[in-house]
């Protein structure tokens, strides 16, 4: 009896647990990544900062009581792609952090069930704050003083000294910045109350991004939408289907995510070079080792290592890891420092790069930093290539194009027809060789052989032509050049024997060549401000192939746009003493000389090397020209700096000067003109090109 009596307590315990509703709980995360502001960089440094809309998708109000530590802090990141560098994805960049102080009750993300005041962020809710208040500089606090696990901080911050444009800002040193490479903004919240629930794991999200101007001062861009509850790791394996991505939880109460990126390729010669990348979400244990584990014998070579840089007098020092090898691991370990070293913390990625002579990574283990032990992950799954590559036994590249990503796509080369070009091709010595054409783009994975040759050609395709009926090949491989008019495009591969094989051949890879007619000529104004000091010249005549340039004229006379009524200042001295234009002492890179600029007939100025007309008065005006005593020669860009008034900053920026007319004379006496127009790329930018 007394046995069944407790049987039944139990069951109607058990019956009344299953049956409540669930906890009520908040669950805060970035709802949009917005702006971004763009800073003036200064010391070899730039800094951005990203606005964000935050969105509480759980089902309490979220606390946001500003005189105290009750409310979420804020911080952004920027990382890089750099698919010329082995598809490096690397942290560049990090910002302070923002203290919550009043939650709006907004509706981005749903339907919102207002809270009274803005003490709590409402169930639905959301709450924006915009870039240049997440930039605003003095009301930023260190990361050093917050606990991601539990989501408590120290309030109010510290606040050590600062100075300058870029500091406490999300700030890049503008090594990291490149037009070419593309990027990724990350936000991330943090709360007590969110991360004492477990649904901390969602609070970053992130947006692709792009980098413009430089070289010294860059702007941020957008690309696409913002996606939700996912860090910027995220993206790398979007950006480049070779990476594997792989997530572990740090147990106890100051663990939280990790995840590891990893990405491997064949270098051809019997090694295969590995990038990774480990992102520490919110675990404030932080990691100070990393070990990549194969089996014995192992030979490591090439290990690299990058993290973003602490700043702002933040208490973390920026020493590198230390690097060394086992019998079976690549290994890296936190240095010096303590409590304040350069330890993987929350909110933080860092980059290892590195060489083997065995392809099979058997696993990663991981040291915790703050507890001891570690953590270990398994061998990632690496995925199938698509795209063959180069080696030594089948080569094929066009004007010393020759490498590509096996799984992101083929070798693209694109060049100016009507000029000589080279295809170099390679091969095992003394085999037969063919080169195989389409005159359609490359496919993934048309055919892959049992030896791993993949076959990237549509070879049902129409156009599919093989040419040299298999000669052998010579040593030292085979340079053909050619010479094509017009529009032309091609997709080849090599074929070539090779005995040591499997399939007793190999293929090169596949390259997809375009031949287009390029510009002659490029005139453009590009920057701020026409009254500056750019190294790069805020005015730029750049010339690519035909027949030289007698004389290029710039003219405001009947321009159109912001540009009307707008003239050369041409007694203007440049700042920072860098010179008078009428004197010529403005012109920049040593352009004058190299491009054959002809100061004998200068106008009214002797010296001057330009010809002023139309003149407005005094030393206004609104044509000048400029002569070359030999032509401004093929692959030459002539630079100057030169200050323009009538128009305030539109007319003097670089976009304001949309509507001036230029005119180009060529040595053979053929002459084109146009009118520069805005770039919608390119912030601060009007050009005109001629063909």
């Amino acid at each position: 009896m007394f046995v069944r009596n407790h049987c039944c307590v139990l069951g109607v315990a058990l019956l009344a647990l299953l049956c409540a509703p669930a906890y009520a709980q908040p669950d805060v995360i970035v709802g949009d990544v917005t702006g971004p502001s763009n800073y003036t960089g200064s010391g070899g440094y730039d800094a951005f900062s990203l606005g964000t809309t935050s969105c509480n998708i759980g089902t309490s109000p979220l606390t946001w009581i500003s005189s105290t530590n009750q409310h979420p802090v804020i911080g952004g990141n920027l990382y890089r792609y750099d698919p010329s560098n082995g598809g490096r994805f690397t942290m560049v960049g990090m910002s302070w952090l923002k203290h919550g102080f009043f939650a709006l009750q907004q509706s981005l993300c749903s339907s919102c069930s207002a809270n009274p005041n803005g003490s709590a962020l409402g169930v639905g809710c959301s709450d924006p704050y915009t870039s240049s208040r997440n930039g605003g500089q003095s009301s930023l606090g260190p990361r050093s003083e917050v606990n991601a696990s539990t989501g408590i901080f120290l309030y109010p911050p510290s606040n050590p000294s600062w100075s300058g444009s870029t500091d406490r800002r999300l700030k890049v040193p503008v090594s990291q910045l490149d037009p070419s490479s593309t990027y990724v903004s990350e936000a991330q919240y943090i709360q007590w109350e969110d991360a004492g629930a477990g649904a901390d794991d969602n609070n970053a999200s992130y947006r692709m991004s792009s980098i413009s101007g430089g070289p010294t001062n860059y702007s941020l861009a957008f690309t696409a939408p913002t996606v939700r509850e996912q860090a910027a790791i995220n993206a790398w394996a979007i950006l480049d289907p070779g990476v594997v991505l792989q997530t572990v939880q740090v147990p106890g109460a100051d663990g939280g995510q990790l995840q590891l990126g990893v990405k491997r390729t064949d270098n051809g010669d019997g090694t295969w070079h590995f990038e990774t990348c480990l992102h520490n979400l919110n675990c404030h244990d932080g990691i100070g080792g990393v070990s990549f584990t194969f089996a014995n014998g192992v030979a490591i070579t090439n290990q690299g290592f990058h993290s973003p840089e602490w700043h702002s007098n933040e208490v973390y020092n920026n020493s590198g890891w230390n690097v060394s090898t086992t019998s079976d691991s690549a290994v890296w370990l936190v240095g010096a420092g303590g409590a304040n070293a350069n330890v993987l913390r929350w909110s933080t990625a860092f980059s290892f790069w590195f060489d083997s002579d065995d392809p099979d990574l058997l696993g990663t283990n991981l040291d915790l930093h703050g507890s001891g032990g570690s953590i270990g992950l398994p061998a990632p799954p690496f995925p199938v290539e698509h795209w063959e590559t180069n080696s030594p036994d089948a080569h094929l590249a066009i004007d010393g194009n020759a490498t590509n990503d096996p799984f992101v796509g083929p070798i693209q080369v694109a060049l100016a027809s009507n000029v000589s070009h080279t295809a170099s091709i390679g091969g095992t010595e003394g085999q037969p060789y063919e080169l195989y054409l389409t005159n359609i783009d490359a496919v993934p994975s048309f055919y892959t052989s049992p030896g791993g040759e993949i076959v990237n050609l549509n070879l049902s395709h129409w156009s599919f032509v093989g040419f040299f009926g298999t000669p052998l090949m010579p040593a030292g491989g085979v340079n053909l050049g050619f010479y094509l008019p017009g529009t032309v495009s091609y997709t080849g591969q090599v074929w070539s024997a090779d005995p040591t094989s499997l399939d007793g051949y190999s293929l090169s890879a596949a390259t997809e060549l375009s031949l287009t007619p390029q510009p002659r000529v490029v005139a453009e104004s590009v920057g701020s401000h026409s009254y500056t000091a750019d190294p790069d010249g805020f005015w730029r005549i750049a010339h690519n192939h035909g027949a030289n340039i007698g004389s290029v004229a710039l003219s405001f006379q009947g321009a159109t746009g912001a540009a009307a009524g707008v003239f050369f200042d041409t007694d203007q001295g440049m700042p920072s003493g860098s010179g008078n234009f009428s004197q010529g002492n403005t012109y920049e890179q040593g352009s004058q000389t190299a491009c054959g600029l002809d100061f004998s007939v200068s106008s009214p100025n002797p010296g001057s090397g330009w010809v002023g007309s139309d003149g407005t008065g005094g030393a206004n005006f609104n044509t000048v020209t400029f002569q070359f005593t030999g032509g401004l020669f093929n692959d030459q860009t002539f630079r100057f700096n030169a200050d323009t008034d009538g128009h305030g900053p539109v007319g003097n920026g670089g976009a304001g000067h949309a509507g001036m007319g230029v005119t180009v004379t060529f040595t053979t006496g053929a002459v084109v003109s146009g009118t520069l127009a805005a770039d919608p790329s390119i912030p601060n930018r009007a050009f005109v090109a001629f063909q």
